[in-house]
């Protein structure tokens, strides 16, 4: 499944290159997003993923994982933008 097509999915109305951005925004801040997290929680063991886009989003799931919208409380918790 594209980026694209998750947006789509989730019926998240953008024009098509917007997906793509914001993507590559989360993938460049993906050190600073892990600076973060690891001040509450080190990485959640037995990942099985190479992907460090992956890890980072269960890394970001396995801290905030009693919230509704792990990125919302992130964002709330740092006072720091995802992207």
């Amino acid at each position: 499944m594209n980026i694209f097509n998750s947006f789509f999915i989730l019926n998240i109305k953008c024009s098509i290159s917007t997906p793509y951005r914001l993507f590559n925004k989360f993938k460049h801040n993906q050190y600073i997003i892990r600076e973060h997290l690891l001040k509450i929680k080190p990485p959640p063991p037995g990942n099985k993923s190479d992907d460090p886009v992956i890890l980072t989003i269960k890394h970001l799931m396995d801290v905030f994982n009693k919230e509704k919208c792990p990125i919302e409380a992130f964002q709330h918790t740092f006072q720091a933008s995802i992207i």
